[in-house]
């Protein structure tokens, strides 16, 4: 390569460091500043992806021996890091020293009820949260009661081999419902609570959300609650609602709707919430076999 080839490289690398540092500080201003709501809901909506970019951009102007650029952009990284781990777990999952380990597995979209029931078995799940798009007709199952007296299973609805407390639906909108489950298991007695809000409008997530507030407040039971949130969880409304109830996610950000194992463009809203000394073991994808989406195995320490 001639000199001025060379030259003509060496601009157009440092003039791209240059701007990834520029892009990198206007982001994090704009994460604080009081933004036009469609700005500032595109912010929120892709906030993780925006943040892993930085991590790339920054090991790039290090390899590249940009150290001035190097260095901005790692102090907005560090900036965002703490921004976002106030709102949630980043890379890793909630531990606790608690002795019992509840096996949970969930999935949304359900089509295909003895599939999902079969992957469950296998894992020796406690627990079943399912939601479906359509209806679909129960099934008996040698491991596992079915605890709504229902012929045809509409929405959400849970399947678990423990001796249920209390259990049925709770409407939290004209659209959205959930399944929820008291238990004793262990010695640890809880409400656990199934949700889908995936397909949740903007419009619809205040009311939906005050809802849901006063649902946990009246319960005299600690409260779990699993499922597809809607929203990121470093949302406005979202923080609001941990807020108020207390309660703490417990996963670490998880890109997948559920449909593949890993989906760098979608939404995280995926989560896990639980009390204080709740931890999290493990969080495994299960063989979606003809279902539109996984099962995710969810292992609780309570």
């Amino acid at each position: 390569m001639g000199y001025l080839s060379q030259k003509k490289k060496q601009a157009r690398i440092k003039f791209f460091f240059e701007f990834a540092a520029f892009f990198s500080v206007a982001f994090t201003v704009g994460v604080f500043w009081d933004l036009p709501i469609t700005v500032k809901s595109h912010i929120t909506d892709w906030y993780f992806q925006y943040y892993l970019l930085m991590l790339a951009l920054f090991g790039a102007a290090l390899y590249s021996k940009r150290f001035l650029p190097a260095l901005t952009i790692l102090l907005c990284i560090i900036i965002n890091f703490v921004r976002l781990g106030v709102s949630t777990n980043i890379f890793l999952n909630t531990p606790s020293s608690g002795d019992a380990f509840l096996t949970v597995v969930y999935q949304n979209h359900l089509q295909h009820l003895d599939e999902s029931l079969s992957a469950s078995s296998k894992e020796e799940a406690d627990v079943i949260a399912l939601n479906a798009d359509n209806r679909l007709s129960a099934l008996a199952s040698r491991d596992y009661q079915l605890f709504h007296n229902e012929n045809l299973l509409d929405k959400s609805f849970i399947y678990s081999r423990l001796d249920a407390l209390h259990a049925g639906k709770v409407h939290f909108s004209p659209r959205y419902e959930a399944s929820y489950l008291s238990f004793d298991f262990d010695g640890h007695k809880g409400l656990l609570l199934n949700v889908d809000f995936s397909k949740l409008a903007a419009e619809e997530a205040a009311g939906l959300y005050n809802n849901l507030t006063e649902f946990v407040l009246e319960q005299n039971l600690p409260v779990i609650i699993i499922g597809d949130f809607g929203l990121p969880s470093w949302s406005d409304t979202f923080q609001n609602f941990l807020l108020k109830t207390g309660l703490e996610i417990k996963n670490r950000v998880i890109l997948s709707d559920g449909s593949g194992l890993f989906n760098p463009f979608v939404r995280p809203s995926l989560n896990v919430l639980g009390y204080k000394t709740m931890g999290l073991k493990e969080i495994r994808f299960l063989d979606k076999a003809d279902n539109p989406s996984h099962p995710l195995l969810f292992q609780l320490i309570l």
